[in-house]
Parts: C-alpha cells; structure tokens; sequence
C-alpha cells in the first residue's frame, strides 16, 4: 500500500507459495482455482487494491465472489497497515500468515 497526502494511493494484494513464489503468477494455480471458484489471485488481487484506493476503507470493499476467504484476510492486513503503520509513517512491509481454511 502507498500512501500519499493522507490517501491510498495503490495498493497491492497477494499471497505467497510455500516456495516462497506470488501465487497470482502460479498459473496452475490460477487455473484450477478459476475453474473451481470462477476467480483467482490474479484477478481478485488486483480488484481487491483497486477498490481499496477507490473507497479508501478496508470494510467498505466489496467481497469477490469465489475468494471470500481472501476478501477477509485482505481486509484484515489493510486495515492493520493503516492502523498500525501507515498511521504512524513506518513503511515497512506487513506479511501475515495465510489462515488456515478448512473445507
């Protein structure tokens, strides 16, 4: 998330593999999760910060059918990067961990 005269300015939302690799350029991954969900990281990801910076508050982004569980994690990191960095101008990256979704 950038941040510039007290607005987000971008913002940029993603996950990363157990090899330490973006999921949104994992294109097995993006593939299968389509086909089951109808949506994947990189569609979602980039709708996700976009609509961060177009309403400038975590809880008023819409949820993306077929990622709710990724709707709530990014909402959850957005709102702690305002509250708990940006608030106060550290710009070091916040990562947390992947919650576990049990089916």
């Amino acid at each position: 998330m950038e941040v510039k005269g007290g607005k987000i300015a971008s913002a940029t939302y993603d996950y990363v593999n157990k090899e330490g690799n973006l999921k949104s350029k994992d294109e097995a991954y993006n593939k299968a999760m389509k086909e089951k969900s109808g949506t994947s990281p990189a569609e979602y990801g980039p709708a996700l910060g976009k609509a961060l910076v177009e309403k400038q508050d975590p809880a008023k982004v819409d949820k993306v059918t077929g990622a709710t569980h990724s709707w709530e994690h990014f909402k959850e990191l957005a709102s702690k990067l305002i509250t708990e960095k940006a608030a106060k101008g550290d710009t070091s990256v916040l990562q947390l961990a992947q919650p576990d979704v049990k089916k």
